[in-house]
Parts: structure tokens; sequence; C-alpha cells
């Protein structure tokens, strides 16, 4: 019985799925620190760390994608 057939999802689905999730979350923490930043309560130091994990992230999507792009 192939994965397919048992219902299960590959281990690149798996990954883009925690990939996904992953800048989901990065995204809401970077407007939540933008709001904080602009209020005057955060350092804009971690807002432009937030900014760069966020880039960081969708270039490691980016690559992960070209990379595994035949793997099923």
């Amino acid at each position: 019985m192939s994965a397919d057939e048992a219902g299960m999802i590959s281990l690149r689905s798996f990954h883009l799925f925690f990939i996904y999730l992953a800048l989901s979350l990065m995204v809401f923490t970077l407007a939540w620190a933008g709001r904080q930043a602009m209020a005057g309560r955060l350092d804009m130091g971690l807002l432009a760390a937030a900014g760069a994990l966020l880039f960081l992230g969708l270039g490691y999507l980016s690559w992960f994608k070209r990379r595994y792009k035949g793997l099923r």
C-alpha cells in the first residue's frame, strides 16, 4: 500500500506545511512588533530582526520548493 492509498501526506508536503505555518506566525509577529514600535514600547532593532527572519524564511521556502520540485 503506497502513501497515497493510505491517505498519508508526503514528507515534502509535511515540510511545506510547517514552513508556511512558521512564515504566517512570523508575519503576525512582525505586525505586532511594528505596532509596538510605533507606540514607542519596543526597540526598532527587534522589528528589524523580525523582518530579517521573515526575509530569510521566504528565501528558504523558495529554495526548498526549487530543490524538491520533483519529489512527491
